[in-house]
C-alpha cells in the first residue's frame, strides 16, 4: 500500500510539474504571439502606399534643386578662363617673336616655318586645358548630384523610415554603389 501511495504522490507531483511546464509554455507562447502581432501591426502601419507617387514628387524637387545649385557661368568659366589665358599667352608670344624679326624674310620664315609648330602646340595645350576642365566639371557635377541625392535620401528617410522597419539604418548610397559594381 505504501508503494502504491508513493506512486500516487509521484504521479501527482509529475502531473503538477507537467502542468507548470505547460503553463510556462503557454504563457511564453502568448507573449511571443503578442510580440508578433505588435510587430505585424507596426509593419502594417509602415506600408509604403505609393512609392511611385513619392518618387514623381521628388523628381520635381530634385530638378529644382539641381537648377538652383547648377551655376552655368561658374561651370563655363572652367573652360573659358584657361583657354582665354592660353590665347593671350600665345598671342603675346607670337607678337613678341614677329616684332623681334628685323627683316621681311625673317617674318616670312616665322610665319611659314615656326608658326605651324606653334599652332600645333597651341592646339595640344588647348586640348589639355579642355580635358582638365572636363575632369573638374565632372568632379563638381558629381558633388552636386551627391548633394541633391543626399537631400532626396533625407526626404525618403523622413517619409519611409527604414530604421523603423529594420531597427538599424540602411545606407542607400552603399546599395546603389554595390548595385553599380555588380
Amino acid at each position: 500500500m505504501m508503494v502504491h501511495n508513493q506512486e500516487w504522490i509521484m504521479i501527482n507531483h509529475l502531473i503538477k510539474i507537467q502542468s507548470d511546464i505547460m503553463n510556462q509554455i503557454s504563457e511564453t507562447a502568448h507573449i511571443k504571439q503578442k510580440q508578433y502581432y505588435d510587430r505585424l501591426n507596426e509593419l502594417k502601419a509602415y506600408v509604403i502606399e505609393d512609392l511611385k507617387s513619392f518618387i514623381e514628387k521628388q523628381k520635381q524637387s530634385i530638378f529644382k534643386s539641381i537648377d538652383a545649385k547648377y551655376d552655368v557661368d561658374r561651370y563655363q568659366q572652367l573652360f573659358i578662363k584657361p583657354i582665354y589665358e592660353l590665347v593671350n599667352d600665345y598671342k603675346a608670344g607670337i607678337r613678341k617673336v614677329i616684332f623681334a624679326a628685323d627683316s621681311k624674310q625673317k617674318v616670312k620664315s616665322i610665319c611659314s616655318e615656326s608658326m605651324p609648330k606653334v599652332l600645333e602646340k597651341f592646339g595640344q595645350d588647348c586640348s589639355n586645358a579642355f580635358s582638365n576642365a572636363s575632369l573638374e566639371l565632372n568632379k563638381r557635377l558629381k558633388q552636386l548630384i551627391e548633394e541633391v541625392f543626399k537631400d532626396f535620401e533625407e526626404s525618403f528617410e523622413k517619409t519611409y523610415s527604414l530604421k523603423r522597419i529594420t531597427n538599424h539604418n540602411i545606407d542607400l548610397k552603399q546599395i546603389v554603389v554595390e548595385a553599380d559594381i555588380s
